[in-house]
């Protein structure tokens, strides 16, 4: 008998696929160039210029984009970022009284992690670097935090940025995309 004739076994197969269909593979609805676009214009741009709450959902954003981190990750960060020689890179940690979701208690090999900078990759200049966002975050934030804290301080009033980059597309487009909590926002 051919086991791949056997009309038993293929309702049974028909039944698995059934009860778990293969799922796609997670892939975001949202144009990453589009809300990148967005992001180098106003209301983030210039930087000088943008309010608080616009440059914290730029940092987060972007942080959250460059560092594929958890949102309670990224809430855990310390204020005390540090930069590498030349400004290559910049290193995070998180702060000393945060848990990491997956963290052992005492294991510090996943308290900190670096992010290169855009600028070696595209051109470095002073400009890039006076127009770091993290930068300009930590200076338009250091009166309201005390020293040595986290690196993010509430913002009323949040916004999304994918949802803002999408402001000026059609109803119909919009509704095409579905973004999910777990997707940058």
């Amino acid at each position: 008998m051919d086991i791949s004739q056997n009309m038993d076994l293929s309702d049974l197969f028909q039944g698995f696929a059934m009860s778990a269909p293969p799922r796609s593979p997670c892939i975001p609805a949202w144009d990453l160039p589009l809300v990148f676009n967005s992001l180098t214009k106003a209301p983030y741009e210039p930087l000088r210029l943008a309010s608080l709450q616009d440059v914290t959902l730029k940092v987060s954003f972007l942080l959250a984009l460059a560092s594929a981190r958890r949102v309670s990750e990224l809430h855990g960060l310390s204020a005390e970022v540090r930069h590498s020689r030349g400004r290559s890179s910049m290193t995070f940690s998180l702060a000393a009284d945060f848990l990491a979701k997956t963290q052992v208690p005492g294991d510090d090999s996943q308290s900190e992690f670096s992010i290169r900078a855009l600028a070696k990759s595209v051109g470095d200049s002073e400009s890039d670097w006076l127009l770091c966002p993290v930068r300009e975050y930590l200076r338009r934030t250091r009166d309201c935090r005390p020293r040595w804290s986290r690196l993010f301080v509430t913002v009323s009033e949040p916004q999304r940025v994918i949802q803002r980059a999408y402001q000026d597309v059609s109803e119909e487009d919009m509704r095409s995309v579905k973004i999910n909590a777990h997707e940058i926002g």
